[in-house]
């Protein structure tokens, strides 16, 4: 079979051959063939030697005429496909496209479904003793009638695997997969306080062990019940050193409701549908409508607030009631619950969640429903893009402009892009939903590639919130508080309404530096500085996790560090000496590691919170009718990153952010504190103003050669050794260019290769070559015929990667 490798033969009698992709870094696929008997059809999962181990695979393809030598399957996994026939084209266009392995891109696509077997059930049919032969007679005393039994516990009674399968195919017993919901009647074990200032004895216990301390101080952070079935805490490791921490008095441990899964079956959103849409949302549904039948790209450029996804429920009933299903996907986890909740309020049951944040036992098993047609809709993060929903008739994509629809390791595809192929290949329209379009999907439009859709008003009586910005070189400031912004937390809480403050770094200070010699104290892994996480005592690195205690003074002179670039932290410390009765809130990374950010985004809704401070967490889509107030209180920080892309993200996130005030029946009110008034991205942001952004960065795009006028490629390489690294990338971007001089002259240009900004991560020195091309095609047509050259570098300790339209030029 061409582009395959035939294995060792056998002489036994052969079935048809069969081309089979398995996960490893090689592009070429491997051809077995099937025991007498055994039939494989293109998307089954099998299990084929290679090389004295046994892998699983997926069957891609087969050719009875094959005769070639070749070894036999081993074992077929699945009784029918994993994919649906669209989906396994599309995933083969993301192979081809991105350039990575088939066998690796298929395996990424489905969650370890070994983990749904795990937990299936075995019930005992009522048979006569006698009549049965062992080992199944005696389970008849073994068994009890009406209870489900585990695999394993099979196991343990005497059966083998293929006693089990016999007796469930003779009737003897019958196999039950179902999720089992824990109920919120029972009680479960949870960490209830952590203890802050640890006596010199406890401090010298936990300092014995690295990861002890480690959980221990990330603890202090976590928020407040936090149950012990939470996936970090829910190891056998983690739940040793939890009742040993409760031994020595550094937690207290006791009981709580039990929480529902991570499924959230239990958020249903169950408000009553708008009476009446708005002339915006009528416009737009009835083009939709009309668009139903076929492939086409919409792109929903609706303002903040502007009822997008009333728009999503109402087409999404019209593809129901034809017979076919839905895929939704939304950035961020953080949204999942409250986007899914919405859905199961209007088409109940019928409603799956997929994302990473479920355990892989749930994410098994839901993937299976999926699979079985038992869901006509599916709403999920990123990796969602895979579900195997059959007869698709509608894919949404909220929030298109997000970054996070990028997978930055392994296969590195853009969930955005892959569904846009997947509805093609299913034959139905694609809806591209944001505030903030990225410009390319603007410029698409433009172009018509895509349709335009615009709303641009609320369906509210509240208009958009008013914008003020805050010159912060003539604004007095406490710690990025200035008195503006501080008079207006102030009103806000006198008035009973909540605020928002954004500041995208976390943890207490950002740097800390020594007055006397100048050293700032740095990560010895990564070429970045390490930040100061007060509540934790210690310094940490948020690149690689190294963490450093030693932070009262200097290493190199004993002075002490003086800090800088304020963090969450320590801005929430600072508003609660400012409104010491306010009820005050952090969201980020490091509060919601162990879980728990839906407990603060539910206590924000219900009212339970005056100010919410977070990081980008806060700007993501949620719904909070009480805010009124949003402080940005560094619009610099993102602005001057070495990113092309750094103006469009920071426009992107303060509107995002913006649009959280007065979304209820007040108008809201939103201060962007910047030393730069004056840049476009903060005017246009200030003004609302989407189409005065989008025209003064296409400008500067055009004129660099940037996507949207442009198409990229990242080539990284990273080493132990620096001089290694360097040599190797000289040599790429050598072979390279002699490449594009042969067949591709004023098409493709290369920049570099230079230190990437990052220059060490993980003690590994990185370097990295920038591909622009005047076209997509042309693009993909470089890589394809340069995969070889470049990943030939693949040797030694240097480790090489492609990526193909990449987000981050970090």
């Amino acid at each position: 079979m061409p582009g395959s490798f035939s294995l060792s033969h056998t002489d036994e009698p052969r079935g048809t051959a069969v081309s089979v992709a398995l996960p490893l870094p090689l592009f070429e696929t491997y051809t077995y063939h099937l025991k007498p008997g055994q039939t494989a059809v293109v998307g089954q999962r099998v299990v084929v030697p290679l090389r004295g181990r046994r892998l699983t695979g997926y069957v891609v393809g087969t050719d009875p005429a094959y005769r070639g030598r070749t070894s036999a399957v081993d074992q077929i996994l699945d009784p029918t496909p994993l994919f649906p026939a669209p989906l396994l084209d599309a995933l083969r266009w993301a192979s081809g496209y991105y350039q990575h392995p088939l066998g690796e891109v298929l395996k990424v696509a489905h969650p370890p479904l070994e983990e749904s077997l795990e937990k299936q059930r075995f019930f005992l049919n009522e048979h006569e003793a006698d009549l049965l032969v062992e080992p199944y007679r005696s389970l008849t005393t073994k068994m009890k009638p009406g209870k489900g039994y585990l695999q394993s516990t099979l196991r343990r009674l005497g059966l083998t695997k293929l006693h089990i399968r016999r007796g469930v195919e003779l009737g003897i017993l019958t196999q039950e997969t179902g999720l089992e919901r824990r109920g919120t009647g029972g009680r479960v074990k949870a960490v209830l306080s952590v203890l802050e200032a640890p006596s010199e004895e406890q401090h010298a216990w936990l300092s014995r062990s690295k990861r002890r301390e480690a959980l221990y101080r990330a603890l202090l952070d976590a928020i407040l019940p936090l149950p012990t079935s939470s996936q970090e805490l829910s190891e056998k490791s983690a739940l040793a050193t939890l009742r040993d921490f409760a031994k020595q008095g550094l937690i207290e441990l006791g009981q709580i409701s039990a929480p529902e899964s991570s499924l959230d079956w239990h958020l249903v959103d169950d408000r009553p549908p708008p009476q009446h849409l708005s002339e915006d949302q009528e416009r737009v549904l009835g083009v939709l409508r009309e668009g139903l039948d076929g492939f086409e790209v919409f792109l929903l450029h609706g303002v903040t607030g502007s009822g997008k996804t009333e728009v999503y429920i109402r087409a999404i009933r019209e593809v129901l009631s034809r017979g076919k299903t839905a895929l939704v996907i939304v950035p961020e986890i953080s949204l999942t619950p409250q986007v899914s909740a919405r859905f199961r309020g209007r088409f109940g049951e019928g409603v799956s969640i997929l994302h990473s944040g479920l355990t892989p036992y749930e994410r098994a098993v839901e993937w299976r429903r999926v699979q079985e047609g038992r869901i006509s809709i599916v709403v999920g993060a990123r990796s969602a893009v895979f579900a195997p929903l059959r007869n698709v008739g509608l894919v949404v994509v909220d929030e298109e402009h997000d970054s996070s629809y990028k997978q930055e390791e392994g296969f590195r595809y853009n969930a955005r892009d892959f569904a846009i192929v997947r509805a093609r290949i299913e034959g139905c329209p694609a809806v591209l939903g944001s505030a903030t379009p990225s410009l390319e999907s603007r410029w698409n439009a433009e172009t018509g590639r895509y349709r335009h859709l615009v709303m641009s008003s609320r369906p509210t009586p509240s208009p958009l919130p008013r914008v003020e910005i805050v010159d912060l070189r003539v604004h007095m400031q406490d710690e990025l508080l200035t008195a503006r912004l501080r008079i207006a937390l102030g009103e806000t809480l006198a008035a009973g309404d909540q605020s928002i403050l954004f500041l995208n770094r976390r943890g207490f200070q950002g740097r800390l530096q020594c007055d006397a010699c100048g050293e700032v104290l740095s990560c010895p892994n990564c070429s970045v500085s390490l930040t100061l996480h007060r509540r934790q005592g210690r310094a940490l690195c948020h690149y690689c996790g190294h963490a450093d205690t030693e932070i009262s003074a200097c290493h190199a002179c004993g002075v002490q560090y003086t800090g800088s670039r304020m963090g969450t932290e320590k801005i929430v410390e600072k508003v609660s000496e400012l409104f010491p009765q306010a009820r005050i809130e952090r969201l980020d990374r490091d509060t919601v590691r162990f879980g728990g950010m839906e407990t603060v985004l539910s206590r924000m809704r219900d009212g339970e919170i005056d100010i919410l401070l977070g990081t980008q967490m806060v700007t993501k889509g949620h719904d909070f009718p009480g805010v009124t107030l949003v402080g940005v209180l560094d619009a610099d920080h993102s602005l001057w990153f070495q990113d092309f892309r750094a103006a469009e993200r920071t426009f992107q996130l303060l509107v995002q952010v913006a649009g959280r005030a007065g979304r209820g029946e007040r108008r809201g009110t939103v201060l962007v504190q910047t030393r730069n008034p004056s840049h476009h991205a903060i005017q246009a942001a200030g003004r609302h103003n989407y189409e005065q952004f989008y025209e003064q960065e296409s400008f500067l795009r055009r004129e660099l050669g940037y996507p949207p006028f442009g198409f990229l490629a990242m080539i990284r390489m990273n080493g132990e050794e620096s001089s290694e690294v360097e040599v190797a990338m000289e040599e790429l971007a050598l072979a390279l260019t002699h490449l594009i001089q042969t067949s591709h002259q004023g098409q493709i240009e290369l920049l570099g290769p230079v230190e990437s900004p990052i220059a060490m991560l993980r003690n590994r020195w990185r370097r990295q070559l920038l591909v622009k091309a005047t076209g997509r095609q042309v693009l993909a047509a470089f890589c394809r015929e340069a995969r070889d050259t470049i990943f030939t570098q693949r040797s030694g300790s240097l480790r090489i990667s492609l990526d193909l339209d990449p987000q981050s030029m970090l």
